[in-house]
């Protein structure tokens, strides 16, 4: 009798081990879900901050190719020392925006393909737990691990997003000024401010 009740206990034991190592608790599912949705979250902003930057630093791309041509075609004909210690200034400073955009640009590049990754193994990784092949442990460890991750990656967009603000602002702020300092009433293009080109008198002869 006491071996037959022995018996049950290790076969009731062994049902429990087997019915925890596989699956997840309706808690982690919840859990799970409350990533999923933060994750798409923090992914839509990550792609909106993306868009802008890619069309902040063409917008400023387009103005330095510009200014350049003009810059080319003007700073030799300018008499006026000053002016063009000026438009110099604010050219560097046009192209220091475009450096530093150009620098965000390619560290989002990465990001985005590291986001996109780790997007697919996440979605490998519950197809596993949906088929009952990774167990309550397991999932609660790894889900921990993705949270961090996704941590990590707001706090790096946080971070780009405060000196992207700044770098746009100054950005725009440096445009306009090189706009007003090369627009045709700002003095650049007066006759006081370039070399005159040069003409050829003719005479007009006539007929005795």
């Amino acid at each position: 009798m006491k071996s037959k009740l022995f018996l049950s206990a290790i076969v009731a034991g062994a049902l429990l081990l087997n019915s925890c190592s596989k699956g997840v608790t309706e808690e982690t599912k919840t859990a799970m879900t409350t990533f999923e949705a933060a994750w798409a979250e923090a992914g839509t902003m990550a792609t909106n901050w993306g868009a802008d930057l890619t069309a902040q630093y063409t917008k400023c791309k387009e103005h330095v190719d510009k200014q350049d041509a003009m810059m080319s075609e003007t700073m030799p004909k300018m008499k006026d020392e000053a002016m063009k210690t000026k438009l110099t200034e604010i050219d560097n400073n046009d192209k220091a925006n475009l450096t530093a955009l150009e620098t965000m640009k390619t560290d989002w590049s990465k990001f985005q393909a590291d986001w996109e990754k780790n997007t697919a193994d996440y979605t490998a990784w519950k197809e596993k737990v949906d088929k009952g092949e990774v167990n309550n442990t397991e999932a609660t460890a790894s889900l921990t691990e993705w949270n961090t991750k996704l941590d990590n990656a707001k706090n790096t967009l946080n971070t780009w997003n405060t000196a992207y603000a700044t770098t746009k602002a100054k950005a725009e702020a440096d445009m306009a000024a090189c706009d007003a300092a090369m627009a045709p009433t700002s003095g650049m293009n007066t006759p006081d401010n370039t070399t005159p080109a040069k003409t050829t008198k003719t005479t007009k002869t006539t007929k005795k």
